[in-house]
């Protein structure tokens, strides 16, 4: 469909009571089958790349944690 109903309500404050309803026109309206297809895929690679983006991100801030561990306690006790 190419309009979706979001919701409606009887007004009854005004001089013609009547029913008012939104409306959002939906996104792949007019759009062929391949199209879409090809929406959906470029989304889901779209998706994929921003969470690899965020794992090497985590994965650069927990390498960096362990250096400074390593640094700290690579130090002798008794040195000054």
């Amino acid at each position: 469909p190419t309009f979706e109903c979001l919701g409606y309500d009887d007004v009854d404050l005004v001089l013609v009571p009547h029913v008012a309803a939104v409306f959002v026109k939906s996104e792949d309206a007019g759009l062929t089958a391949a199209e879409r297809s090809a929406k959906e895929a470029k989304i889901e690679q779209e998706r994929m790349a921003e969470i690899s983006i965020s794992a090497f991100e985590r994965g650069i801030k927990k390498r960096k944690r362990k250096k400074k561990k390593t640094a700290d306690s690579s130090t002798p006790e008794g040195a000054p």
